[in-house]
């Protein structure tokens, strides 16, 4: 015990010793990084942690501007289509005040989050750290799925099962969807571990580590979840054979494995073309055209969908009259926002998306090129940012048949991943310069 109080002691004095900035930014960094790996946890972590790490954020930009990420941003006008699109969302809605509540829930914490997480990256340890986060976040949920499937109940809240279908701590099956986005990056452990071991083992390791959370994936029923990562493993694959990284054959057999484990196990009914056929989800889709048609410039606002579609006098066959979105972020913007909106959120989000990867793409050709006849030499630092990258890419796949665009979990997490690969960018091209 005493050894312990002395390390702790000389942790400390070593804090207190460093400039103020850089007290800050690692207060920031560990505030980030229990945020990530306590997400699943419960509202209160997902509504603490961001307001901590934002008030160190501001510190950390009152000591250290220069040093900053976002200091070197020169795209920072792509978040201003996305501020616009909020105003367009609450001005032109059908309640004002509801929408404004229906945003406002999130605004202390999705349009923190990119900033936050951009500062937390300045070199490969911290991608490596922040990727270990997610692992264990998933390693931690997926237990407790597992735990709620033997015992009926999740050991966080004791939250049941919903219909049959496993909820973990997060009280809702779309705790499928959160592994969907949350694996994405962490796919990216085959180059963690590939430095260390065979491929063997690594293989073993990995599929040791995102077993538990395949299986609450798997059972929680939710087929978007399968969407997304039989998709995304494609594109993967895709962009890889475009920048010639030949090893992320090997990385994406842990995708592969887990798509093929997801069609095995999953519940055939619902794979089946008569489920699929009579799905909610299409009277659904067909609502969100109707009332883009009743409100095509600017919408009925956001959470207006339900108040928009009743007022038409449609009736959801499948699903509850309150229904409260058409499971398609598109059509949701579309007959939320309008035209005007839609346009607004694809502007800045994909134009986030390609900012990123115009960036990314020569240097993870570069590391790519420098690998061949290596088989996993350091860095991989761009390879890391790639994954990260991916689970943003992933939200646009999930958001096809996915949830509320507004929901502040779903855009907590895909907004934190896209901090974390403007960050490496930055970080990257700031190395690149001082190196010139």
């Amino acid at each position: 015990m005493n050894k312990i109080r002395q390390q702790c002691s000389l942790w400390y004095e070593h804090f207190l010793a460093l400039p103020r900035g850089e007290q800050f930014f690692r207060a920031l960094f560990w505030g980030f990084f229990c945020h990530l790996l306590f997400f699943p946890g419960g509202f209160g972590i997902r509504e603490i942690m961001p307001v901590f790490c934002a008030v160190m954020l501001c510190a950390y930009y009152r000591y250290a501007w220069r040093q900053s990420n976002l200091y070197m941003l020169t795209a920072r006008w792509l978040f201003l289509p996305y501020l616009v699109l909020l105003v367009v969302a609450v001005a032109f809605s059908l309640d004002p005040l509801n929408s404004l509540l229906h945003i406002g829930r999130g605004l202390n914490k999705q349009l923190l989050i990119p900033f936050i997480a951009m500062e937390c990256v300045r070199d490969e340890k911290d991608l490596r750290r922040l990727l270990w986060a997610l692992v264990l976040a998933c390693l931690w949920e997926g237990f407790d799925c597992i735990f709620q499937s033997i015992s009926g109940f999740d050991f966080i809240h004791g939250a049941g099962l919903h219909s049959n279908r496993l909820t973990g701590s997060m009280g809702d099956y779309w705790v499928g969807n959160y592994f969907a986005l949350a694996l994405t990056p962490v796919f990216g452990l085959w180059c963690l571990l590939r430095q260390r071991f065979s491929r063997a083992t690594t293989l073993l390791l990995c599929a040791a580590l995102l077993a538990p959370a395949l299986y609450g994936m798997v059972f929680s029923g939710v087929r978007n979840a399968l969407l997304t990562l039989a998709v995304i493993t494609a594109f993967a694959w895709l962009y890889a054979w475009s920048v010639r990284w030949k090893g992320l054959f090997f990385s994406a057999v842990c995708m592969l494995l887990c798509a093929v484990a997801v069609v095995w196990f999953y519940d055939t009914h619902r794979l089946s073309m008569e489920s699929i056929s009579g799905d909610g989800r299409w009277d659904l889709w067909h609502f969100a055209i109707a009332v883009w048609r009743e409100y095509p410039w600017f919408g009925a606002g956001a959470g207006e969908f339900n108040t928009a579609f009743r007022s038409l006098g449609l009736v959801p066959l499948k699903d509850a009259i309150t229904i409260s979105h058409p499971h398609d972020i598109y059509l949701q913007l579309l007959c939320e926002t309008g035209v005007v909106g839609l346009s607004l959120a694809l502007t800045s989000l994909l134009g986030l998306l390609v900012w990123v990867e115009r960036h990314m793409r020569p240097f993870l050709k570069e590391e790519c090129r420098k690998a061949w006849g290596i088989e996993q030499p350091r860095p991989i630092y761009w390879r890391l940012t790639f994954f990260f990258w991916l689970g943003y890419v992933a939200f646009f796949i999930n958001g096809i048949v996915g949830h509320d665009f507004f929901r502040p979990w779903y855009q907590l997490l895909v907004f934190g991943h896209l901090g974390i690969a403007m960050g490496a960018v930055l970080a990257g091209l700031r190395r690149s310069r001082q190196k010139e």
